[in-house]
């Protein structure tokens, strides 16, 4: 859960909030997708089970410095829900949000009564609509939750970059490790023509491969960039060889070949103008270019009911395209090197991946490690000697794995719906009384109240 709430989120989580035991499924999604009609542009899927919006932050920003117009999806946000919507780095407008909102607000009665939309899908859906109708070049879409059980498999996507794989979310994605990984990898398909990996271990290394060989795909080799914490930079290592790769990709077809480094971006009249990260140029109130040879997928504008493949929750990704609108592009000649391939080093902006933070008390490092190796990275990182440390770690996580290595953690409770021991304060209740040399650690919904609180910057990377 985000910060700050803002009312144009309210349609995202409107069937989620009343969702009851209804289990997750895709048909509302899916039927989302079918009532919009709409083209996506050439995609990137990441997918994994730690440092996926590292990933997509540094491949968004990898595709920018190439000078493509690129809309990022990712999941959650840390102060406003404009985050989860990104163009070229940066969060929507509030103008740009509601507008989205609003067009989301105008279908939700149109979804089944008997399924509902999760806010991950939503969020997934309509932001590829936004990139759709703002003629973006690329889509980035990070997963929710899982790769054949999430909506980012609804897509043909053309590039997959993998995080880190361990046993999360046990017993919902699948039961063991290469079960989770299987399912995860279910976010491509046969359009996939890249796939980059982070270190993995040599089960889910060899899954991945096989998928590769099985697509025909090309491995794209990585290397980490420089961090102060190795695992933040694993995964920026990871974001900018897929992004860097995927931009010479795209850049060799004639829809992207130009010899300007940036080209202006178009949106239609109904969106107002979105700040850019790297202001690709003014923008018109033309209708969005015309499409190209890309490689895209389709949906259809269909309004009636879905067949049984869709009830039944399953991805359909392939039927929900046109035939013959994929074109194979020629990643075979564009000679990629064996060695691990680095972008142009750049600051990123990170927030709550090791972020260092000055304040009139003292400086605060944040970083959103849940599992105890990532506890012990973030510690090293600090470089901080005696750090008051203030944690937030709910019992579905490896709560006592974590403390273990922080005994004297200040332990607070954040977030909805999660599961905390009994009694513990929140963070409006201990930060007012902390100074000097602070250290907090926890899942997103946690960090996210700690950036508000300090007043973080979060909207652009």
């Amino acid at each position: 859960m985000t910060a700050q709430h803002l009312a144009a989120d309210e349609p995202f989580y409107r069937q989620w909030s009343r969702r009851g035991t209804m289990p997750r499924t895709l048909t509302s999604s899916r039927r989302l997708l079918n009532l919009l009609g709409f083209t996506a542009p050439p995609s990137l899927a990441v997918v994994g089970s730690k440092g996926k919006g590292t990933a997509t932050a540094a491949a968004t920003m990898a595709l920018v410095d190439s000078g493509l117009t690129t809309v990022s999806v990712t999941s959650p946000a840390f102060r406003t829900n404009r985050e989860r919507i990104r163009i070229n780095g940066a969060a929507l407008t509030l103008e740009a949000y509601e507008l989205v909102s609003e067009k989301l607000a105008e279908l939700l009665p149109l979804l089944p009564t008997d399924h509902y939309l999760s806010p991950t899908g939503a969020y997934t859906i309509m932001g590829a609509w936004y990139a759709s109708r703002i003629g973006a070049d690329v889509l980035v879409l990070e997963e929710g939750m899982g790769g054949s059980t999430d909506e980012v498999s609804f897509f043909d996507h053309t590039a997959l970059a993998v995080t880190p794989i361990f046993l999360e979310h046990a017993g919902i994605l699948g039961n063991t490790k290469p079960e989770i990984a299987e399912n995860l990898l279910g976010a491509g398909s046969a359009s996939v023509r890249l796939i980059a990996s982070a270190p993995q271990s040599p089960e889910i290394t060899a899954l991945v491969e096989n998928r590769a060989t099985e697509w025909g795909a090309t491995l794209v080799p990585t290397s980490p960039a420089h961090h102060r914490n190795p695992l933040v930079g694993e995964s920026m290592g990871l974001g900018r060889a897929m992004g860097s790769v995927f931009a010479k990709l795209l850049l060799s077809e004639p829809r992207h070949s130009c010899s300007e480094p940036s080209r202006p971006l178009t949106v239609p009249d109904s969106f107002p103008l979105q700040p850019s990260h790297n202001s690709l140029g003014k923008t018109s109130g033309a209708a969005p270019p015309a499409e190209s040879g890309a490689q895209r997928t389709s949906f259809s504008s269909d309004t009636g009911a879905q067949g049984s493949a869709a009830d039944s929750g399953s991805s359909t990704r392939h039927s929900t395209s046109l035939p013959g609108n994929s074109v194979n592009l020629p990643v075979d000649s564009l000679n990629f090197p064996h060695d691990p391939v680095t972008a142009p080093d750049r600051s990123l902006n990170l927030p709550g991946r090791s972020s260092i933070h000055e304040t009139a008390s003292g400086t605060w490092f944040v970083d959103a490690a849940i599992a105890p190796a990532a506890v012990e990275a973030a510690l090293r990182a600090s470089e901080m000697s005696k750090p008051v440390v203030i944690a937030s770690w709910p019992l579905s996580k490896d709560h006592e794995g974590c403390f273990e290595i922080v005994p004297d953690a200040i332990l607070v409770r954040s977030g909805v719906g999660l599961a905390f021991p009994p009694g513990l304060p929140s963070l409006a209740d201990v930060a007012p009384g902390l100074s000097g040399d602070v250290i907090a650690l926890g899942t997103i919904s946690f960090i996210a109240e700690v950036l508000d609180y300090l007043g973080a910057s979060t909207e652009s990377w």
